[in-house]
């Protein structure tokens, strides 16, 4: 979901509104856009991917992650979920997991550049969802001059790829730019 707000100081006491927070700020929403296709799952998919890749390459047998038992996939997304966070400040993390498959532990690296090659096509889709919520501003005529801070909130903010989405479609590199864990 993207948001375009407008944040307004006000007086709470001369004014009784109920849409007001305790530091006396009204909300606007000017502009609105969702896209349920492009949330974390699908940075998910694209490491778990590149993590089984890797793994089959290892020990040598074609990539079939049909084969690989539910309770190994399960254990393998949980130790994922802590991958994404060590590959959103670094550029490479370890990942192990015992009896993986058949008599093999998983023992692989992973790149921050692996997983961008991977999500190739969710960050065109991320793109064009962007220009499209442009257009929506466009349309409704605001000044993108008057932006002067975007907020990246949800998981998918801290994938390095997506920052640089954002990055290169908003041009925010000297607007201010701060990220919100969840």
């Amino acid at each position: 979901k993207l948001s375009l707000v407008e944040f307004d100081k006000v007086n709470a006491k001369k004014k009784k509104i109920l849409n007001f927070n305790e530091h006396n700020v009204k909300l606007s929403v000017l502009v609105e856009k969702y896209a349920t296709n492009l949330g974390s799952q699908r940075i998910d998919s694209c490491l778990f991917n590149v993590v089984v890749n890797k793994f089959f390459g290892q020990i040598g047998e074609e990539a079939n992650d049909q084969e690989v038992p539910i309770k190994s996939k399960r254990q393998l997304m949980l130790k994922l979920k802590k991958t994404k966070h060590v590959l959103s400040v670094s550029q490479e993390a370890s990942i192990s997991l015992e009896g993986f498959w058949k008599s093999h532990d998983l023992k692989v690296k992973v790149t921050n550049e692996e997983v961008y090659d991977e999500c190739q096509s969710l960050f065109k889709e991320t793109e064009a969802f962007f220009n499209k919520f442009k257009e929506q501003i466009i349309k409704k005529d605001i000044n993108f001059d008057k932006i002067s801070q975007v907020q990246l909130i949800g998981g998918g903010t801290r994938v390095p790829g997506i920052r640089k989405v954002i990055e290169e479609t908003w041009r925010v590199h000297d607007l201010e730019v701060s990220n919100h864990l969840n």
